[in-house]
């Protein structure tokens, strides 16, 4: 017991220390005014210490908190960025092997780096089992991880029942799997912009439904133009962790684009701008 107790110790002590290097590489980037790379850090770390309260409240009255806190689509953009680096390694059963366990190890790092929230292990988890399913030759459904995550999650942290963060993140692949199936058909079709817009509409809408029980619970509110918000707030804020987080990979290899990491500053104040306009409607 000791020598794990010592091996967990010095685990946690190395998480912490590149924790720290992280932030540190994140907070040196150059990207504009303080607010925007105060933003830009959040998306990134989850650290949301610097921002002023009235972009907090803007994010929070306009229905986009989501978007700050480390959550499932975070982990999503940074799986969806690996599959693109991974890519070149080709696509034989090996290539597939390797590259489902290096997505799953990088995958966990970038959890633990940004502090494990309920949130953020739960997106973790569906990642995990779905490339460890890939690894073994095995399908997967929807429903079947999603249950195969909620056992494992609670069993580990049983507390985790009680956080905002875990059932709004559970409810929210709740209605992503069980209802935005049946909505998304409701406008069938060839993909059409139009469609397109309906498919990220009812995307929000099947999430909101499942959702809003729990949100009302905890805040005691619920935010009215949440459709605006998401059809808007969600593609530029993937646009711009996309952008940072390939500004930080380059920093992290001494090479820091000033010019994208500036793009990533005035995109973020422009979707800081838009949230605090949405957030002041009637």
């Amino acid at each position: 017991l000791a020598t794990v107790s010592r091996l967990a110790k010095n685990f946690s002590d190395i998480v912490r220390s590149h924790s720290e290097a992280f932030s540190g590489l994140v907070s040196g980037i150059p990207y504009g005014d303080h607010e925007s790379a105060a933003v830009i850090r959040a998306l990134i770390t989850g650290s949301q210490k610097d921002i002023s309260p009235e972009v907090r409240d803007a994010f929070r009255d306009s229905g986009a908190s989501h978007i700050l806190g480390l959550s499932g689509m975070h982990l999503a953009l940074i799986y969806a960025i690996m599959l693109k680096i991974l890519a070149p390694i080709g696509n034989g059963p090996a290539a597939r092997k390797i590259r489902s366990v290096l997505i799953i190890i990088s995958s966990g790092y970038y959890t633990l780096l940004t502090g494990a929230s309920p949130s953020l292990v739960r997106a973790f988890l569906f990642i995990a089992l779905k490339e460890t399913a890939a690894i073994l030759g095995r399908e997967t459904k929807a429903m079947g991880t999603f249950s195969t995550a909620l056992m494992i999650q609670l069993a580990v942290a049983p507390a985790n029942i009680c956080s905002a963060g875990f059932q709004l993140s559970y409810l929210a692949v709740a209605g992503i799997s069980l209802l935005h199936p049946v909505t998304k058909e409701w406008y069938p079709g060839p993909a059409t912009p139009m469609k397109r817009i309906w498919d990220a509409a009812s995307l929000t809408i099947s999430c909101q439904i499942f959702t809003a029980p729990a949100v009302w619970l905890h805040f005691g509110t619920f935010p009215k133009y949440f459709l605006i918000t998401n059809l808007i707030a969600v593609p530029l804020s993937n646009c711009i962790m996309t952008a940072a987080v390939i500004t930080v990979l380059l920093a992290s290899a001494g090479c820091c684009p000033e010019m994208l990491a500036l793009a990533c500053g005035k995109a973020t104040g422009l979707l800081c701008s838009i949230l605090e306009a949405i957030s002041t409607l009637p």
